[in-house]
């Protein structure tokens, strides 16, 4: 490392300002250009951002033909940049042909795949035995755990193949270790029957009923395991002084099981499960190797690793150190091993490196980061405000917060102070000097007396409720544009909970109440309502063939019985003919399914699924369902899905498509479904997926979580798979090594005296002390979500765990809040918040569900109008004229899928043509896509390159009692404004086209065009003009 200079960023402190702040210095000064760039984000999102803020910068600042080329900039996420670098010297790594990049999706295809292959016939025997002995236990689901070996192996893959560990013997060393350390007792081997007779014989003596039962459960299943032993030692437990005396053998019996439970014959089983397991994972990752060289694959974690296999390389280091001169990090703090290296090598090529980060907020160690390895790093700097070192290494801080109220920023220094050690730096000095909210409270409690969670978190959202009202103790927040107050909404509130299971049932608690959600749910495959678009989705790409999506949504649809529709299928499929019509064709529900399909085809994605559930009255539908708020959710939930999946394959320079989103849906964890801010919606997430976020008002849940109670601690923090640093090496970058133990104990807890041994183990002591402080990090990020206000929630008979844990005083706190009792009131009327779907929308007046939808199309109120034509090509689309309203539809399906100077446009047409069997009346596809050619020539020609071309934009507006809502076919937009065009089929002649009166005058479609006009501009998009293209003719009119 060298002339890094590395700058502490708080929460709010402006982080991105000023890295935009550097660029433009560095730019400005002349010390580098923009193609002398190198800069690294997190995101793909951040990355987008960081140019977006960075060339405005530019502009201000004059230096337009900077920010002209900042594209030449290498910006984005670690992989891009270490991708782009491996492409350009792929050719020295002697490996034939550049490697295409494996999905994550395809790569985790391949490993469900794969286990499958490396796993004998006969380990899976001996794994089933292993689970018999041990009864291996889901807690969650209450059930034997068939499988434990497969998530085992998995998470071991997972490990291996994200550190790039090499060899796996030290891991099995410390798993053996851990193992020795419970299974330490060197005893004969058991005397099982003995056992079963002294609990026989212990049932004629108890009396009590509940006793006896435990005694047949343990009696019931086999009696010469682990878990039979285990299940005796838990009957053992529940006897009384009084049946003890009367069994003369119970001391020695129960002795006998104690000391059975940690013998070493059952750890010698268990060494050789993880011994086999190891042995498994080793050869899968030979395995994978093997399958990337020969398919010339590479993933995500290769890129990285590949680039720093470069970075070694003289003839890499030497054009690195000509080509660059400045590297900036940013949110440094999550980096992971391989990437901190990767900074570290660059460092030394480039002239000044500046990484920008918070170690306060190193939230992503199960992604990959290593806070542990950061602070390491960090040591090797001197301290804020002293020089830089012999090796120009340098720190700095922003010092100002510029996101929260002063009172806020205040509380959280002083807080936090007793919480981290006395070498983080913490303080920040507010920029909002002023408060703004004179004597409101900084934060507030809800407490409630409530006994169940379900029931607090109905109070809590119920108050929510109040405070949209304006009647709780905040009734404002400062509006972050304006600088002045405004009434609190929705849309200024998040609620942060520890757990996806809390942040479900909160969310459900809050649509409850009338209250629209922006969440991530979890998992919301599962539900009915999903299942339902997602068979309707599925109907759309298959086509009227597709009879078992039609079947499933005639199930959901209408109640059908499985055993009716599968009964009619069969009849169907016994009596069709050859010119029988295709299965259930003519049932209402398919038909409408049918004509929205031809009608919104053409849309986007997000767009579809919005229409969808428009007009196909889904929500009409789940409400006869019941759980309608929830219900509703969902659909929200799936639909802000839809458009983080065109984002995501924006970004990644992909098309978009339904089957696309299906797979994309398919492929998405659960855990990692995106979160999208919602205008008008409240805020549920957990504390991780906050980050980066902010809002004006944030309640914090899941204060009662206790992370490091011995058991909950033992349970997740040390069995399963584990993974650790070396600690024994002396490397700054030491190698990691996995822990593997598989939980032996069934669905109780460690027992008592295993719990104490393990408890007093360094490893134990180490995942203490990591737990604790990713938890102290954790709260300070909920914290310092907040802009206004910080509100605690909590049930007044739980202790706040959280904050006794991580060293927050209570006694301080309070005297910063304000408390609040809170109740479920059993006569609580929702809120009427019906919610809006659309993406141009005036400010609601009154929100109906079920507004009468019109089309623009369907204005009839005559217009003055002054059509002209504007421009002749001189080329026509040859047509049969007799088929008009199908050739429109196809020639609208082509112009949709268009893209100019695309090389496979008219392939593209040529298939649209013949899928709609249109092939006599469109006999040439090269006239078709030479027609779209002249309209964007034209249109590049008069109005300039365009920042956006939307296709098919849906739009909707209230007008009136009724509702506007349709779609412009297309939308030319740039910096100054936007052109609306429609396209129109009529193949007839000019002037028939300019006769005022005639059924084919141009101004008869003028009503649309100012409607969409006007839609667009109330949402403060100007349009400069409004054209009607004439595709057949090759004529465009202007009004």
């Amino acid at each position: 490392m060298k002339n890094i200079q590395y700058i502490s960023a708080g929460a709010g402190s402006g982080k991105t300002y000023r890295l935009t702040e550097i660029l433009s210095e560095r730019l400005s000064s002349g010390f580098c250009t923009p193609s002398e760039i190198i800069l690294t984000t997190y995101t793909k999102a951040a990355a987008n951002e960081f140019k977006t803020k960075a060339r405005r910068r530019l502009i201000e600042d004059n230096k337009l033909i900077e920010a002209t080329e900042l594209d030449n900039a290498k910006i984005g996420t670690v992989h891009s940049i270490a991708n782009i670098f491996v492409n350009r010297y792929w050719y020295l790594l002697g490996r034939g042909a550049v490697a295409n990049v494996i999905s994550q999706s395809d790569k985790n295809f391949y490993i469900n795949q794969s286990l499958a292959e490396i796993v004998t016939a006969k380990q899976i025997r001996n794994f089933a035995e292993l689970r018999e002995e041990f009864n291996f236990w889901i807690k969650a689901e209450g059930k034997s755990d068939a499988f434990f070996w497969r998530e085992h192996l998995s998470k071991v893959i997972e490990v291996i193949d994200s550190y790039d560990i090499e060899s796996l013997e030290l891991s099995r060393q410390r798993s053996i270790e851990m193992i020795d350390t419970v299974f330490l007792n060197d005893v004969a081997k058991c005397d099982y029957k003995s056992i079963v007779d002294f609990l026989t014989q212990a049932k004629l003596v108890v009396v009590a009923a509940g006793k006896q039962k435990n005694i047949d459960d343990a009696l019931n299943g086999k009696t010469d395991n682990y878990a039979f032993l285990l299940s005796a030692q838990g009957v053992l437990k529940k006897f009384v002084d009084k049946d003890k005396a009367e069994l003369t053998l119970f001391n020695s019996t129960a002795d006998s099981i104690n000391k059975q439970l940690r013998g070493t014959l059952f750890g010698e089983k268990l060494k050789k499960y993880i011994s086999v397991i190891f042995e498994l994972a080793q050869r899968w990752k030979e395995k994978y190797k093997e399958y990337k060289q020969k398919n010339n694959l590479i993933d995500y974690n290769d890129m990285e690793r590949i680039f720093l296999e470069l970075l070694q390389n003289d003839v890499v280091k030497s054009e690195i150190q000509s080509d660059y001169k400045l590297l900036l990090v940013d949110e440094f703090q999550d980096s992971n091993p391989i990437q901190i290296k990767i900074f570290d090598i660059l460092s030394e090529l480039v002239e000044e490196t500046i990484w920008v980060g918070d170690p306060k907020q190193a939230i992503y160690g199960f992604r990959g980061s290593d806070a542990e390895l950061i602070d390491k790093v960090s040591e090797a700097f001197p301290s804020i405000g002293e020089p830089a070192n012999a090796i120009g290494l340098s720190r700095d801080k922003l010092h100002n917060s510029h996101r929260s109220r002063g009172k806020l920023v205040n509380m959280t220094n002083s807080i936090f102070a007793s919480v981290f050690s006395a070498d983080i730096d913490l303080h920040l000095i507010p920029k909002r000097e002023k408060d703004e909210f004179n004597s409101a409270p900084t934060t507030l409690h809800f407490e409630s007396s409530e006994r169940k969670k379900s029931d607090h978190f109905a109070a809590l959202s119920q108050k929510i409720c109040e405070l949209l009202a304006g009647k709780g103790v905040i009734s404002q927040v400062l509006c972050s544009k304006s600088k002045t107050l405004r009434p609190i909404n929705a849309g200024d509130i998040a609620i942060l909970a520890n757990s996806n299971n809390d942040v479900d049932s909160i969310a459900a608690a809050c649509r409850e109440c009338g209250l629209k959600v922006s969440t991530a749910e979890s998992d919301i495959m599962q539900f009915a309502e999903i299942q339902l678009i997602e068979a309707i989705l599925n109907y759309s790409i298959n086509g009227k063939g597709d009879d078992f999506s039609k079947a499933e949504i005639l199930y959901l649809m209408n109640s059908e019985s499985v055993e009716d529709i599968l009964s009619d299928r069969l009849s169907y499929i016994e009596e069709r003919e050859e010119d029988t019509p295709k299965w259930r064709h003519e049932q209402f529900q398919i038909a409408k399914i049918d004509s929205f399909i031809v009608k919104c085809q053409n849309q986007s994605v997000s767009e579809y699924v919005e229409s969808l559930v428009l007009e196909l009255d889904i929500c009409e539908i789940i409400k006869r369902w019941g759980d309608y708020n929830r219900r509703k959710g969902h659909i929200d939930t799936l639909q802000q899905m839809a458009k983080a999946y065109e984002d995501r394959a924006l970004q990644l320079g992909l098309g978009s498509s339904i089957n696309g989103f299906l797979v994309y849906l398919s492929s998405t964890n659960s855990n990692d479904n995106p979160f999208v801010k919602a205008d008008g919606a409240i805020s549920v997430l957990t504390y991780h997926k906050s980050k980066g976020l902010e809002w004006n008002v944030v309640v914090l849940e899941s204060l009662e979580n206790d992370s490091i109670e011995e058991q909950k601690l033992l349970q997740k923090g040390m069995f399963g798979v584990q993974n650790y640093r070396d600690e024994q090496s002396t490397e700054l970058y030491a190698q990691r090594y996995i822990t593997l133990f598989p939980y032996c104990w069934g669905a109780s807890n460690v027992p008592a005296e295993i719990a104490a041994t393990m408890a007093q183990t360094p490893l134990f002591l180490k995942k203490t002390s990591t737990i604790l402080n990713e938890q102290k990090r954790l709260m300070y990020v909920g914290i310092t979500r907040a802009r206004d206000f910080v509100i605690t929630s909590a049930m007044s008979k739980n202790e706040k765990k959280w904050f006794q844990n991580i060293g927050i005083d209570e006694d301080q706190w309070s005297t910063h809040s304000h408390i609040i009792p809170i109740s479920k009131g059993d006569e609580f009327i929702p809120l009427n918040c019906e919610p809006y779907y659309t993406e141009y929308v005036k400010e609601a007046k009154e929100r109906r569900y079920e507004p009468k939808f019109i089309s623009p199309s369907q204005i009839n109120k005559p217009i003055a109008a002054e059509p002209q034509i504007v421009y002749r090509s001189g080329q026509r689309i040859s047509i049969a004229n007799e088929d008009m309203a199908n050739i429109g539809t196809c020639l609208h399906n082509i112009f949709a899928i268009y893209e100019q100077d695309a090389t496979d446009n008219v392939a593209k047409a040529k298939r649209i043509i013949s899928s709609l069997e249109m092939s006599a009346a469109i006999p040439s596809e090269v006239e078709v896509i030479g027609s779209m050619d002249n309209l964007y020539s034209y249109l590049t020609a008069t109005y300039g390159t365009p920042k956006a071309i939307h296709k098919e934009r849906a739009v909707i507006m209230e007008l009136g009692e009724q509702v506007l809502n349709g779609s412009i076919d297309l939308a030319w937009e740039w910096e100054d404004g936007t052109v609306i065009v429609d396209y129109k089929s009529f193949p007839g002649r000019e002037d028939i086209i300019m006769k005022e009166g005639g059924d084919h005058y141009a101004g008869n479609y003028l009503p649309q065009l100012v409607a969409y006009q006007s839609i667009l501009e109330s949402s403060n998009i100007k349009v400069l003009d409004t054209l009607i293209y004439y595709a057949v003719q090759g004529v465009v009119v202007k009004f």
